[in-house]
C-alpha cells in the first residue's frame, strides 16, 4: 500500500475512532474549525513513526499497529475517565 493509500485509509479510520471513541473532542474540533488540521497532523506523525519503524526493522503491519495506538487512537474518553477514578482511590488526600 503506498502512502496515498494508506492517508485515506487512516482518515478512515482516525474519523471512525474519534467519532465513537473520543466524541466530546471530535465536536469541540470540529466546532472550532480545526478537525481537518488536527486530524492531518496526526496522519502525518503516524506515518513519520510508521517510516521510522520499518527503517528499524519492524514488520509493517507491527508498525503500522504502533503508530496508529501512539498517534491517532488516544485513549477514549471512557479509559480517561475510568483512570481518574483509579487514581482516587482512597490512597491520596487532597490538601486544600
Amino acid at each position: 500500500m503506498n502512502h496515498n493509500q494508506l492517508k485515506a485509509s487512516l482518515r478512515k479510520q482516525a474519523q471512525h475512532y474519534w467519532k465513537t471513541a473520543r466524541p466530546k473532542g471530535y465536536r469541540e474540533l470540529k466546532k472550532a474549525g480545526e478537525w481537518e488540521q488536527h486530524l492531518n497532523y496526526l496522519i502525518d506523525l503516524t506515518l513519520k513513526l510508521y517510516d521510522h519503524l520499518i527503517e528499524q526493522g519492524t514488520p509493517e503491519h507491527m508498525a503500522l499497529v504502533q503508530a496508529k495506538e501512539e498517534y491517532l487512537f488516544p485513549p477514549s474518553e471512557a479509559e480517561i475517565a475510568e483512570r481518574e477514578d483509579d487514581d482516587s482511590d482512597g490512597l491520596y488526600v487532597r490538601l486544600s
